[in-house]
């Protein structure tokens, strides 16, 4: 079993129980800065956000996967004295659902953001492998500024990452080191060996479905899970009491696409 290691997080002071958020690859702490600040204002609730290993400023891991992630998550919770609301992102919503599966007594509630329980649409997940093998391709010039570096990345990332929304995210994680260099802030090498391992829930065949209060919230729009038949007989499965709520018009992205909503449907599930 992988070690668990200790996570870079930040708290939005508040009441308890509180809520905890996982981000999505390429994502970090401060990806949900701006909605958790809100969702904290709004309910008085504590908010926690985290890095995930081998993204923003937590430790670089050869190794990950979905249960080493939710080992990672219960040290953080247990550091923290956290007894909650888990929310995870995408990879990070596999995170969430394996915790909650695996670990029942962990959380109060669980909110899935634009994830499934399984592995749906095949080609986004190696469209996402082709992101990471190109930006592993990419060569820095550390004559050169942060902007200059990000702005070569852009265009030589433009064939490949063609959504304009998608590769400024991903160019976020160019960033200036400690020691004045210029690279990823995510651990690419490590994100793509274990990528297979990071869509899948990992949890045991004969594990037993949660039927606590849950709340799946998805993107009308998103090729990642859409609003299929398929999408809802999958979440149902594991997952037979959740509520799923669609937000129409949003992509993968729910958050950033429509924040008021994801703010509200968020606040209304944590106070219920």
């Amino acid at each position: 079993m992988i070690p668990g290691v200790t996570l870079s997080y930040r708290i939005f002071p508040g009441r308890n129980p509180g809520l905890l958020m996982l981000h999505g690859v390429f994502g970090a702490k401060q990806n949900f800065a701006g909605v958790a600040n809100k969702i904290n204002r709004k309910t008085g609730m504590l908010v926690g956000t985290c890095d995930s290993r081998n993204h923003g400023a937590s430790p670089w891991t050869p190794e990950m996967g979905v249960v080493a992630m939710r080992t990672d998550t219960l040290k953080l919770m247990e550091e923290l004295n956290f007894h909650g609301v888990l929310l995870g992102h995408s990879m990070g919503g596999k995170v969430a659902m394996s915790t909650a599966l695996s670990n029942p007594e962990s959380i109060t509630k669980l909110i899935v953001v634009d994830a499934a329980p399984c592995v749906i649409n095949n080609s986004a997940r190696e469209v996402i492998r082709g992101y990471m093998n190109k930006m592993q391709e990419f060569t820095v010039d550390n004559s050169k500024s942060l902007s200059s570096n990000r702005n070569m990345a852009a265009d030589f990332l433009i064939n490949t990452v063609t959504n304009p929304n998608i590769r400024n995210f991903i160019l976020t994680n160019l960033i200036k080191r400690a020691d004045g260099t210029v690279g990823w802030r995510c651990n690419l090498e490590a994100v793509s060996r274990n990528w297979d391992r990071l869509t899948d829930l990992d949890v045991s065949t004969d594990c037993v479905p949660r039927r606590g209060p849950t709340l799946f919230i998805l993107g009308a729009e998103s090729d990642s899970t859409g609003s299929s038949k398929e999408v809802r007989d999958d979440i149902y499965r594991l997952f037979p009491s959740a509520t799923i709520h669609m937000v129409p018009g949003a992509g993968h992205f729910v958050h950033a696409d429509n924040p008021s909503e994801f703010v509200d449907v968020v606040s209304d599930f944590i106070t219920d």
